[in-house]
């Protein structure tokens, strides 16, 4: 084809101006069309089936192969015009077969590839889902746990609950119990105060010295009456502490033991 094209050029001595400029024409298209060409080479050979950008690159290949072809058929026009059409249109015809077998292959191998790509897509989006599913798992997990240690708070707000209403009941059994002795030691003040008087009023007619002795040592007097009465207070009290805290100690252990409980099983389900 450039010799053909040397050719041209040699006679454009005997040519007339028309000729001149139709020549010019040709070879300033044969120049775009061999610019085109080169564009074209250039994004067959950066093309690489299965990337991202595959597909916008099928598609410049498309429009550079369009335009090379619309070249050629410039090319042609004008090669008729200038009565070398019957030299050039073999060569243009096998560049016309070539680019299409290119093209040929170029979407064959990409045919080829599109079903590995879309088993490695495939394989990748069952990746994720399994990915999905063990997050989702984890998360269930999570929330059981959370749900227990909101049963384990619940139970032990309703146990404190309880306990606090056994303590307001057993204080109030105490107080109970305090005033009941406050007023015995009250009847027993009031009645060693009548005993004085009865003792103070009756001196004249005293019985002998050893019937009073025997007397004294069977009933006690108001002072011995109040030490007892008091100290019947403070045992009663101190009894009734006693209650309440081995009452609390043992309702603690069967908490800590109905923790330890439900931990154990807990461990065991994980």
């Amino acid at each position: 084809m450039y010799r053909k094209e040397e050719q041209v050029l040699s006679c454009g001595e005997t040519e007339s101006p028309q000729e001149a400029i139709q020549r010019k024409f040709y070879i300033l298209l044969k120049y775009r069309t061999i610019l085109v060409w080169k564009f074209l080479e250039a994004w067959r050979v950066k093309f690489a089936p299965g990337q991202g950008s595959s597909a916008v690159d099928i598609q410049v290949i498309e429009l550079l192969s369009n335009l090379y072809l619309y070249f050629l058929e410039e090319l042609a026009k004008e090669a008729r015009n200038l009565d070398i059409f019957r030299n050039l249109s073999q060569g243009a015809r096998q560049e016309v077969r070539t680019i299409d077998d290119v093209h040929t292959i170029r979407f064959n191998e990409f045919r080829k590839n599109v079903p590995t790509q879309n088993a490695s897509i495939f394989q990748g989006l069952a990746d994720v889902r399994q990915v999905v599913d063990a997050v989702n798992a984890k998360v269930d997990i999570m929330a059981k746990r959370v749900n227990d240690i909101q049963k384990d708070a619940e139970a032990s707000k309703e146990a404190l609950s309880h306990q606090l209403l056994e303590f307001q009941s057993s204080a109030q059994e105490n107080h109970n119990v305090i005033h009941a002795q406050l007023s015995e030691l009250v009847d027993y003040i009031h009645r060693g105060s009548a005993d004085k008087k009865g003792e103070s009023g009756s001196r004249g007619l005293q019985k002998p010295a050893n019937t009073q002795k025997e007397g004294s040592a069977v009933t006690p007097n108001f002072e011995q009456r109040v030490q007892m009465a008091q100290r019947r207070i403070v045992q009663t009290v101190l009894d009734a502490d006693a209650n309440r805290e081995s009452q609390v100690e043992a309702e603690r252990d069967r908490e800590r033991r109905r923790k330890e409980a439900k931990s154990l099983k807990r461990r065991r389900r994980d």
